[in-house]
C-alpha cells in the first residue's frame, strides 16, 4: 500500500505566492529552468511536509538570539500553507497539510530558522477541507500511515538526494556511516538495547570495584573490623568496672569531649581521653608542686626584667609623691626663670613678655602686679620715644652696671680689683676703678634724650620699689635645701615614673607573697649612683625567694607549660575548682572510657562482621550478574554482526550493479563494493573498488563520480526498503552537469528498476529535461514538466499564467 503524490498547493512560501500542482499519474516529473527560481523550493516544500524538517536548514547563530520575521514566509500578514495530497492503487488518499498561523504571537528566539514547531500539522481527508483544530496531529501519525516509523531520519538517506549536499553521508568516518545506517537495517532498537545492556554491565563493574576495589567498601570495613578487634583485645575483660556516667569538671569552661555522656570512643580516641586523664591525674595530685612552680616562674621573669627592677629601686619610695616633688620642681624652674628677667639689662626685653601669671602663683612674698604693671608700661612708652642713640648709650651704661656689679662680687672674694673688667687697664686700687667707671657713665649720659633719663629713673625706681624685693625673697628660697629638687635625681626618677605600673604590679605582688624589697628601694631625694649595685642585690634576694619543687615539676621542665595550660582552659586559674576534684574520680572517669569503648566496640564489631558478611554475598551476585551480561553483549554482537552482514550483502549487490552503471570512466573497474570493518572496538564501512582493497572511494574519486556515488548507494537503499513506504524518489540536481555520470545508463536505470516510482527530479539543462522525458515516455510513462521560473516566479510576480 504505497503511497505517490497527488496534488500540491503552496501559499505564501519562500519567493511563491500561491501555486497548485497536480501530479496524479505522472511517473517522471522534472522541474527544470535556470538555478534560482524556486526548483529546491519544491523539494523544501515536500521534505517540510513528510519530515517534518528542512534538513539542509540550520541554524548559525546561538539560539538565544532573535530574529524579526520568519525565513519561510512570503508576507508576513499571511499564514504559510504547504498541502500534499497522497494517494495509492487502492484510490485511497488523504492530505498533509503545514501550517505557518501568522496571528499567533511569536518571541524572537522561536523565529529562528530551524524552529520546526512553529509549523502546525494537520491530516485531511480532503484536498480543501478546512484546517480545523481537530485536525491537528502529531508527526508519529503520519510515519504511522505512510506505514515508516521515524521517516524524518530515512527520508533524507534513501528518498531524497539534495542539491549538493548529496557527499554528505560520504564525508562522514566510516564509524558514522555505520552509526548512520544502523537505523536503516533495524538494528537501532538492538544497538539501544545493547547500549543499556552495557551501560548495567559498567554499573556492575562499578559496583565491584565499590565493594572489592584496593580502597572499596569491603577493604575500608575489614580494616576497621581488624583495628576494632585488636583494639578491645588490648583491653583485659576481666579488669573492665561498670560506671555509670558523672561529670569530672564542674566549672563553666566547654565540656571536654571525654566527659560527655554521649561518646565515641574508637581506638585512637580512646587513648587520646586516657592520656588526657593521665595528665589530669598527674597535674591534681602535684597540685601544689605546680603552684610553687607558677610563683618561681614569676619571679624568675621579674629577674629578667631588669627594666622592672631599675625602676623599683628608682621609684617604688615616691610613686605617691611625685606629683608633689614634680610641682616643686616646676615652681623652682619658674622662680629662676623670673629671677633671670629681674635684671636691668634682661627686663627691657621682656617688658611686654613679664612673666606676672608666675609672680603672682610661686612669689609667696607681697607683690604689687598693679603697679608693677604701670611702670613696665611708662617704660615701654620711654622706650619708644628714645633715639636711637639715645637708647644705645642707655642700654650701654646698663650693660656696664651690671657688669660691674659682678665685678664687685668677685672683689668681695678678694679677687683682683685694680684693673679694669673691660680693657684691663690697671687703676692702682679699686676705689680709683669705680670713681673712673662712674665718670665714663656721667660723661655718657649727656647724650640721653628726654625720654632716656626718665626711663632711667623709672628703671630705677622699679627696681627699688618693687623688683629687689622679690630678687632677695627669690634668693632666699632657693637656698633653702628643702626647696630645690636635684636635677639629675628628677631626671631619672622622670624616666622611671613613666612605667609606673609594671613597677606598682611588682611591688604589690612582692608585698602578697611576703617579700620584703624595700631596702633596696631609694629613699632619698638624691641621684641614685650605685643603682647597678643595688641591682645585682636584689637579683640574688629574689633569686632566694623561690621555693623547692620537686624534680621535674619546676618552672623550667615541660610539664609546668603543660600543667598552666590546663589550668587556664578547665578550670579559668581556679584553684577551687582543682581542689574538688579528686584522684579517684578520674580514675574512675578512665574506667567509664573503657567501658564505653569496649562495650560499644564489641557492638561495632557484630555489626561490621555482618555488613561484610553483605557485602561478600553482594559481591558474588555482581559477579554472577556480571558473567551473565557478558555472556549476553557477546549473543547481541553476534547477532547483530551477522544481521548486519546479511543486510550489507542485501545492499551490495543492487549497490554494485548500480555504480557500474551509473559512474562515468571508472578506471578501477565497472562498480564498488561495500566493505565492513572493525577496529578500536568499532563497526565501520568503506566503499571499495574490490574486496581486497582497503582505500576508501571518497579518496580518489572525482566530486562528480563520489555525486553518481551517492545516487547509486541511495537507489539500492530505496530498492531494497523503499518499495513497502512511499513510492517516491527525489533527485535535486545531484551534478553541476549530467556529463559526470553515464546519463543513458542512469535515465535507463530509472525508467526500468524504478518504474514503479514516482520520480522527481530537478535540472537546470534543457537538453537533459527533454531527454529524460523522451525516454520515459518511449516506454509509455507519464511524465510531467515544470518549468519553475514560468510557473511559480512568474505567476508569484504576476507577470505571467502558464500552464503545462
Amino acid at each position: 500500500m504505497s503511497y505517490k503524490i497527488g496534488k500540491i498547493l503552496i501559499e505564501n512560501f519562500k519567493h511563491v505566492e500561491k501555486a497548485e500542482l497536480d501530479f496524479s499519474k505522472k511517473d517522471l516529473i522534472v522541474f527544470d529552468g535556470p538555478n534560482g527560481f524556486g526548483k529546491t523550493t519544491m523539494f523544501d516544500a515536500i521534505e517540510l511536509v513528510v519530515s517534518g524538517r528542512i534538513s539542509r536548514i540550520t541554524n548559525t547563530t546561538d539560539n538565544r538570539h532573535g530574529y524579526k520575521d520568519l525565513l519561510f514566509t512570503n508576507q508576513d500578514n499571511k499564514d504559510t500553507v504547504i498541502r500534499i495530497e497522497f494517494y495509492n492503487k487502492e484510490k485511497q488518499k488523504f492530505t498533509v497539510v503545514k501550517r505557518f498561523d501568522h496571528t499567533t504571537s511569536r518571541r524572537a528566539a522561536e523565529r529562528r530558522p530551524d524552529n520546526w514547531d512553529l509549523f502546525e500539522l494537520y491530516l485531511l481527508d480532503n484536498f480543501d477541507s478546512p484546517l480545523l483544530p481537530e485536525y491537528r496531529i502529531d508527526s508519529e501519525k503520519i510515519y504511522s500511515k505512510l506505514g515508516l516509523n521515524n521517516l524524518s531520519r530515512y527520508f533524507s538517506l534513501f528518498y531524497y538526494i539534495q542539491q549538493e549536499e548529496n557527499t554528505y553521508f560520504l564525508r562522514k568516518s566510516g564509524k558514522d556511516r555505520m552509526a548512520e545506517i544502523s537505523h536503516l537495517f533495524d538494528t537501532y532498537n538492538e544497538q539501544q538495547e545493547l547500549e543499556k545492556i552495557s551501560k548495567l554491565k559498567n554499573e556492575l563493574d562499578r559496583e565491584q570495584r565499590k565493594i572489592s576495589g584496593d580502597n572499596g567498601d569491603l577493604s575500608v570495613k575489614q580494616q576497621l573490623l581488624d583495628t576494632l578487634t585488636k583494639g578491645i583485645k588490648d583491653v583485659q575483660k576481666e579488669e573492665l568496672v561498670e560506671v555509670n556516667y558523672f561529670r569530672l569538671l564542674q566549672g563553666d569552661s566547654p565540656l571536654k569531649e571525654w566527659d560527655k555522656k554521649e561518646i565515641t570512643v574508637q581506638k585512637d580516641t580512646k587513648d587520646l581521653y586516657i592520656k588526657d586523664l593521665r595528665q589530669l591525674y598527674d597535674f591534681v595530685q602535684h597540685f601544689d608542686e605546680f603552684l610553687k612552680s607558677q610563683v618561681n616562674r614569676v619571679i624568675q621573669n621579674y629577674i629578667e626584667n631588669k627594666i622592672l627592677l631599675r625602676d623599683t629601686i628608682v621609684s617604688s619610695n615616691f610613686l605617691s609623691k611625685y606629683d608633689e616633688i614634680k610641682e616643686l620642681k616646676n615652681k623652682e624652674k619658674k622662680l629662676r626663670n623670673i629671677k633671670k628677667i629681674l635684671t636691668k639689662d634682661n627686663l627691657q626685653n621682656h617688658i611686654k613678655s613679664f612673666p606676672f601669671k608666675d609672680l603672682e602663683q610661686v612669689v609667696e612674698s607681697n607683690v604689687d602686679v598693679n603697679a608693677i604693671k604701670g611702670k613696665l608700661e611708662l617704660l615701654e612708652s620711654y622706650k619708644q620715644n628714645s633715639t636711637n642713640l639715645s637708647s644705645i648709650i642707655q642700654e650701654l651704661n646698663i650693660t656696664r652696671d651690671k657688669l660691674m656689679e659682678h665685678f664687685n662680687k668677685t672683689h668681695q672674694f678678694g679677687i683682683g680689683d685694680q684693673e679694669c673688667p673691660l680693657c684691663g687697664h690697671d687703676w692702682v686700687n679699686y676705689e680709683k676703678l669705680l670713681l673712673s667707671v662712674q665718670s665714663k657713665r656721667e660723661a655718657f649720659q649727656r647724650y640721653y634724650d628726654d625720654s632716656s633719663n626718665k626711663f632711667e629713673q623709672e628703671l630705677n625706681s622699679l627696681f627699688i620699689e618693687h623688683l629687689d624685693s622679690i630678687n632677695l625673697w627669690i634668693d632666699e628660697y632657693v637656698n633653702e635645701s628643702k626647696n630645690i629638687i636635684n636635677d639629675d635625681f628628677y631626671e631619672q626618677l622622670t624616666k622611671s615614673i613613666n612605667r609606673k605600673q609594671s613597677t606598682i604590679k611588682f611591688t604589690e605582688w612582692c608585698s602578697e607573697n611576703n617579700i620584703d624589697i624595700t631596702i633596696f628601694a631609694n629613699s632619698k631625694l638624691n641621684f641614685v649612683d650605685d643603682l647597678e649595685e643595688k641591682l645585682e642585690g636584689l637579683e640574688k634576694y629574689l633569686l632566694k625567694q623561690k621555693q623547692p619543687v620537686k624534680p621535674g615539676y619546676t618552672e623550667f621542665d615541660e610539664k609546668s607549660l603543660a600543667f598552666d595550660s590546663l589550668y587556664q582552659e578547665l578550670f579559668q586559674g581556679d584553684e577551687e575548682q582543682i581542689r574538688k576534684i579528686t584522684l579517684e574520680n578520674i580514675i574512675n572517669k578512665a574506667n567509664y572510657i573503657n567501658y564505653q569503648y569496649y562495650h560499644r566496640n564489641s557492638e561495632s564489631i557484630t555489626k561490621l562482621t555482618s555488613e561484610i558478611d553483605e557485602l561478600k554475598t553482594r559481591l558474588e551476585t555482581v559477579k554472577l550478574g556480571i558473567t551473565k551480561i557478558r555472556r549476553i553483549i557477546e549473543i547481541y554482537n553476534q547477532r547483530i554482526r551477522q544481521h548486519w552482514q546479511k543486510i550489507l550483502l542485501d545492499v551490495e549487490v543492487p549497490f554494485y550493479i548500480y555504480s557500474g552503471k551509473i559512474l562515468q570512466d571508472y578506471q578501477r573497474g565497472l562498480g564498488l563494493f561495500i566493505k565492513e570493518s572493525e577496529g578500536d572496538g568499532a563497526k565501520s564501512i568503506k566503499f571499495v573498488s574490490n574486496s581486497s582493497s582497503d582505500h576508501d572511494a571518497v579518496n580518489y574519486l572525482s566530486s562528480g563520480q563520489l555525486s553518481g556515488l551517492v545516487i547509486a548507494f541511495t537507489l539500492a537503499l530505496n530498492k531494497v526498503y523503499g518499495n513497502k513506504t512511499m513510492d517516491i524518489l527525489l533527485i535535486d540536481d545531484p551534478v553541476q552537469t549530467m556529463d559526470e555520470i553515464n546519463m543513458v545508463s542512469f535515465v535507463e536505470l530509472l525508467r526500468n528498476e524504478f518504474r514503479n516510482k514516482q520520480i522527481f527530479l530537478s535540472t537546470h539543462e534543457d537538453d537533459t529535461s527533454r531527454y529524460m522525458r523522451y525516454k520515459f515516455r518511449k516506454y509509455n510513462l507519464e511524465t510531467l514538466r515544470l518549468n519553475v521560473k514560468d510557473r511559480l516566479y512568474l505567476v508569484s510576480q504576476n507577470k505571467t499564467n502558464l500552464d503545462e
